[in-house]
């Protein structure tokens, strides 16, 4: 059996390597067998594909031998580097068969080791439940062995699990890192102190309050500076540091970060002093301090890149380093001196063929195209990161590189190329197990169903499949922000479903929430979408009360374009009481995200009108808002034009100059024209115009248009004629709290003569 101390270096590697050469030579399948999985072991810290690849030869090995305990051993390699590559759920199937097989043939030593692993996927699989249910045989098992050593790794995962499962479970996690860490000091075994702190904080982290956690770790730091164990207490100030930074601490994480470097300086430990400078640049540009994260991040980024034997860890820490250096450029306004370390990383990774490294850089520089509105630019950078990081295995790199390219595919009102990139990043983060980032996708799907919706193409039923996902995964993890934000998102999902009683309830639980969070502008954005489900059901006078009370809330929040916006709905309420407008088209509103990075205007754009500032957050969520209308056509002729053009308008009058029809389109009657006067928006300022012209059928005044394929997913309705939309403005950074800057769109449809 082969031993080392440190198993995934690249001396680690190559020992392995050569060990396996000698047993070929040998001719020995059990020793073979036994190589490969050393270095599918040591290829974790380089390549989990490599790691894959040497487990499932060291598993052919042992089956053609009938060796069943090298069997269960490789079958668990095999699962270990599917956790090694994200793929959480094929990490589980894995386990489920080495635990079989362990169990069967009496392996305790094996059956422990791949619940350990089974733990750890489901943790990242946020499933504290099965967690827990795993952390407790592992334990159960090692007590039966005797094994201290296995018993406190065991309790530290029964901590960590109980973490995830709440409030009610944190008691009995912080016993058991308690008692884990009185064994590890019971042993000697200073080293492994540091792995009961990590746990007791997660155990905390349950009832989000780590003053158990601190305290513990301030008394084993006073206890290795009694002894003068410099790298000890180094360590474990730095992992107090982390705590205070994850409890939104900064201050408190600040000052022990710097006495964790002092402590390892004096050590010498080069590792621990690079780890220390990457949490302080993190702590810097927490506290938005641009200028003191550029120097300590630079720092760590030498350390890192200077190791002799580079692990898989130190890169991802030396990329996190990278991109803390490219930030913090960012943040000081050197946009230009941030590209250049983008692009000198990103030539680097290529140049050593580190993969995921090159696709990270591809995304930083991206972000820093999107800051200077170069969306062309940006998005030739996109497009080659998610291969980069398919190629490693990179869910989560992966996912996000879909994600940005599917909101500037959206922004750009690209719904097609949207739909399909929205729905890559979603897999992606379902094969991750990330519950944060399924719920974004899903908010991200739904956005754009509704953008395709305004054109006669998106699916109620995806929209609201997404907008559920995305409630109860926000819900679980207990994100109040951004589970009243996907209220909002489920709600117009309703309405596109004419689902008017659902839509209702979620408005109102969605106005619920934001009120619990004091934040008026959300609210208001709930009583909209309230009103908008009034008016689905005909209740014309509650739809009006709603929308007033919005309006009110709106103007106390100091949001005058949400007043200006409301006020445009109820003029258009008012047509559709009349009968001017037909209410059966009603399909809710079309709501999506534009990224708060680009606040500024695209290239060639007209500039958006300012709002008050607020400090934007990176999150996904409603923004524009434009009724959507059926396609109601009895008839299989359909004829559509689109236009986009900018219109100046006045409070006191002004011109506006019709947009010219494409010559496919037939050509306009002058009752087309006046329809549009007659139910457009009141005149204001300069405004982004487009109209859509669908003709329902043949003889009133257009020829026909190509047959149409498919089948609508709308209800059949009475007709389809016109379709307006104007802006009428957002709240400040964003309807409902802080997302981005918005533009919020609203359009008007129903019968208009002359067409």
């Amino acid at each position: 059996m082969l031993q080392m101390e440190t198993p995934q270096t690249e001396e680690a590697l190559k020992a392995a390597k050569e060990a396996l050469a000698i047993f070929r030579e040998l001719s020995s399948p059990e020793g073979e067998g036994t190589a490969l999985r050393v270095v599918s072991m040591a290829s974790l810290g380089q390549s989990a594909f490599e790691a894959l690849q040497a487990a499932n030869q060291a598993l052919k090995t042992f089956k053609e031998i009938g060796h069943s305990k090298g069997q269960a051993a490789a079958i668990h390699s095999i699962a270990e580097a599917h956790v090694g590559k994200q793929s959480t759920d094929d990490a589980l199937f894995k386990c489920g068969e080495a635990l079989k097989l362990s169990r069967q043939i009496g392996d305790r030593m094996r059956e422990v080791a791949v619940l350990e692993t089974m733990v750890t996927a489901n943790l990242l699989l946020m499933n504290g439940k099965k967690a827990y249910a795993a952390a407790s045989d592992a334990l159960a098992v090692a007590k039966s062995l005797g094994d201290q050593l296995l018993e406190a790794r065991a309790l530290c995962l029964l901590a960590k699990a109980t973490g995830a499962l709440g409030e009610t479970a944190a008691d009995e996690g912080i016993q058991a890192a308690k008692d884990a860490l009185a064994i590890y000091q019971g042993l000697g075994l200073q080293s492994l102190e540091g792995e009961a702190l990590v746990a007791m904080a997660a155990a905390c982290s349950g009832r989000q309050d780590p003053t158990e956690a601190l305290a513990c770790g301030q008394r084993m730091a006073d206890s290795f500076r009694q002894r003068g164990e410099k790298k000890e207490e180094g360590l474990t100030m730095c992992r107090i540091a982390s705590i205070h930074l994850s409890n939104k601490e900064p201050d408190q994480a600040l000052r022990a970060a710097q006495t964790a470097l002092a402590s390892l300086q004096a050590a010498g430990d080069r590792r621990g002093e690079a780890d220390t400078l990457k949490l302080l640049a993190q702590i810097r540009l927490e506290k938005e301090e641009p200028g003191e994260a550029l120097r300590v991040a630079e720092q760590a980024c030498t350390l890192y890149r200077n190791q002799a034997f580079p692990t898989r860890k130190s890169r991802d820490s030396e990329i996190a380093c990278i991109k803390a250096v490219v930030d913090s450029n960012a943040m000081m306004g050197g946009i230009d001196e941030a590209a250049r370390v983008a692009g000198e990383a990103q030539r680097r990774f290529h140049g050593i063929k580190e993969k995921r490294g090159e696709g990270a850089a591809k995304l930083m520089i991206a972000k820093l195209h999107l800051m200077r509105q170069e969306t062309e630019d940006a998005m030739n950078a996109l497009v080659q990161a998610p291969p980069l990081f398919l190629a490693v295995g990179d869910r989560q790199g992966e996912a996000e590189a879909w994600q940005q390219i599917a909101k500037i595919h959206l922004n750009k009102g690209e719904a097609g190329l949207a739909q399909r990139a929205a729905e890559e990043c979603a897999l992606a983060y379902r094969k991750l197990g990330d519950k944060k980032g399924r719920a974004g996708a899903a908010q991200l799907v739904a956005d754009v169903h509704f953008a395709l919706a305004s054109v006669g193409a998106g699916s109620p039923q995806e929209a609201l499949r997404a907008a559920q996902e995305a409630v109860s995964l926000y819900q679980d993890l207990g994100d109040k922000q951004r589970a009243a934000v996907s209220l909002h998102i489920l709600a117009n999902a309703q309405l596109m479903s004419q689902s008017f009683p659902d839509a209702l309830k979620a408005a109102q639980d969605g106005e619920a929430a934001f009120k619990a969070l004091r934040d008026p502008c959300g609210e208001a954005g709930s009583l909209l979408l309230a009103a908008g489900a009034h008016l689905g059901e005909g209740e014309f006078e509650e739809c009006k009360r709603v929308a007033k009370e919005a309006q009110d809330l709106f103007r106390q929040g100091g949001d005058q374009v949400g007043e200006d916006s409301v006020e445009d709905f109820l003029d258009n309420v008012a047509s559709y009481e009349k009968g001017q407008l037909n209410r059966d088209d009603f399909r809710g509103f079309s709501m999506r995200s534009v990224e708060s990075v680009q606040a500024g205007t695209a290239k060639g754009a007209q500039p958006r009108r300012e709002r008050a500032s607020r400090k934007p957050r990176q999150m996904s969520n409603i923004a524009d808002i434009e009724l959507i209308k059926a396609d109601t056509s009895k008839d299989t002729k359909i004829t559509l034009a689109f236009f986009e053009g900018f219109e100046s308008r006045s409070a006191g009058g002004g011109s506006r100059p019709a947009p010219k029809a494409p010559e496919a389109a037939g050509g306009f009657s002058k009752g087309f024209q006046d329809g549009i006067d007659k139910f457009g928006a009141p005149q204001k300022e300069q405004v982004l115009y487009s109209v859509r012209w669908v003709q329902a059928s043949a003889g009133r005044g257009a020829a026909a248009g190509p047959k149409k394929v498919g089948k609508r997913e709308f209800a059949k309705e009475e007709d389809k004629r016109v379709v307006s939309s104007m802006q009428l403005g957002a709240p400040k950074e964003n309807w409902g709290s802080g997302y981005g800057k918005t533009n919020r769109l609203f359009a008007a449809a129903g019968e208009q003569r002359g067409v």
